[in-house]
């Protein structure tokens, strides 16, 4: 039998500029497939890198923030299965669902850990850029300190409201499972939904230059670029004076641009329209990320296009750890990240050597058919029982209760505050002299 899907999502997927985006576009793309009806709604203006859903068979809608009309709307759609598109948009929209469809599903699409990201940014920002010491944040017993990070309190607080989360990376389901006391039932691991491997890729000869991708809203993706400017492509560089580095990325902001030196083959092209056949054309990918979390979507999109790429511990994460990796925490690893740049861009065996590597990881950690059946299976076994799964969730119960709803509160006050300001103001009575 249909249902019905509601997908509230910040901003419309996009996913030629994310790997988020595209994510969630396969997760609503396998149920569809499965005969479910599937809305999309944001209050965001639809972008126009984004693709037109209806071709999808979705439905898209335009709601409003802090305003009870969504309440109305989503009473009329009656939603089997509600999809928040990261943290923020549970807290602002599942108390509203609660009330008008308390029979709905609660799903968190966390895409990663927004704390563990912000984290290991906020490291990065207090020390200076060659005295980062990555092999204590990889250690598990260390990501004790995420449990004390600010934004913790608010994203776990959402993973305890919902009935099911989707953790996107095996690193942070073990995070999550020996930090906080979630049950195992509310949580579940599905990677990327990667579409086929390129069958018949582009040989050696025929490649060239260097690539990065990367959305500049992403704060990794910026601080990656800069790196690559300021110490990467000049030792690069250095070794290959007629190499070429292409950067490409959605939204590119002024201080990007800045970077844009053709004279030393550091080329800023802005966003890609067709990002795979982008990577299919470079030689080498390079991806220096000294922070982030989750999985990397251009690291996924390198290997299935039969690119290498040299990208650090932060970027293999939840992938693999049998390919090369390399460091950026003192000058000395700069320059092993740029020889192992320049090996992969001139041996030809070595090139394939990575690349035969690449796709065996692939092929072992992103079984798709496998992942995306198991994710309906998990969807269609909780929602068949629901009232005795929630039963168990004390803590779910315990923060959907009114003293702990802040969130809901506020939104009620700035939609109180709007509607007064939008009140005509009464004409002043006239000084009489």
């Amino acid at each position: 039998m249909s249902r019905t899907i509601l997908a509230l999502c910040t901003v419309f997927p996009e996913p030629n500029s994310s790997a988020a985006g595209q994510h969630l576009l396969s997760l609503l793309q396998a149920f569809a497939n499965s005969g479910d009806e599937i809305h999309v709604a944001s209050a965001a203006q639809q972008d126009q890198s984004a693709p037109d859903l209806s071709t999808l068979g979705f439905h898209t809608h335009t709601i409003a923030l802090n305003c009870s009309s969504f309440n109305a709307w989503v009473s009329e759609l009656q939603p089997d299965i509600v999809f928040y598109d990261r943290f923020m948009l549970e807290e602002q929209f599942s108390w509203r669902v609660r009330e008008s469809v308390p029979s709905a599903m609660h799903v968190l699409d966390t895409e990663d850990l927004h704390s563990l990201r912000q984290l290991r940014h906020d490291i990065i920002k207090r020390q200076a850029f060659c005295d980062v010491s990555w092999p204590a944040l990889k250690a598990l017993h260390q990501h004790h300190q995420v449990m004390y990070h600010p934004l913790a309190v608010r994203e776990i607080g959402s993973i305890l409201r919902s009935d099911l989360s989707l953790i996107i990376s095996p690193i942070e389901m073990q995070i999550l499972a020996h930090c906080y006391p979630i049950l195992a039932e509310q949580l579940h691991h599905c990677p990327f939904l990667l579409s086929d491997i390129d069958k018949h890729p582009i040989g050696f000869a025929e490649r060239k230059d260097f690539v990065f991708i990367g959305n500049y809203r992403h704060a990794p993706n910026w601080d990656a670029v800069r790196v690559l400017a300021q110490h990467v492509w000049p030792a690069i560089r250095q070794q290959l004076p007629n190499a070429q580095c292409h950067i490409y990325g959605a939204y590119t902001p002024p201080k990007a641009q800045q970077l844009h030196q053709p004279n030393k083959g550091f080329y800023i092209q802005g966003y890609a329209k067709d990002a795979p056949a982008t990577v299919r054309q470079a030689r080498v990918q390079l991806a220096p990320l000294r922070f982030g979390a989750g999985l990397k979507g251009k690291v996924c999109e390198a290997i299935r296009c039969h690119t290498p790429i040299v990208t650090t511990d932060i970027g293999w994460e939840g992938i693999t750890t049998e390919l090369p990796q390399a460091a950026l925490h003192c000058e000395e690893d700069i320059q092993r990240f740029a020889a192992l740049a320049v090996k992969l861009y001139t041996q030809e065996n070595a090139w394939n050597d990575f690349n035969h590597m690449a796709q065996d990881a692939l092929t072992k950690h992103f079984d798709t058919a496998v992942h995306r059946q198991e994710l309906i299976d998990k969807v269609n076994s909780l929602l068949k029982r629901l009232p005795e799964h929630r039963s168990q969730l004390f803590l779910q119960q315990m923060l959907t209760q009114q003293q702990h709803a802040s969130h809901k509160y506020m939104s009620q006050w700035i939609e109180a505050k709007q509607s007064i300001a939008q009140l005509s103001v009464p004409p002043q009575i006239p000084v009489i002299d």
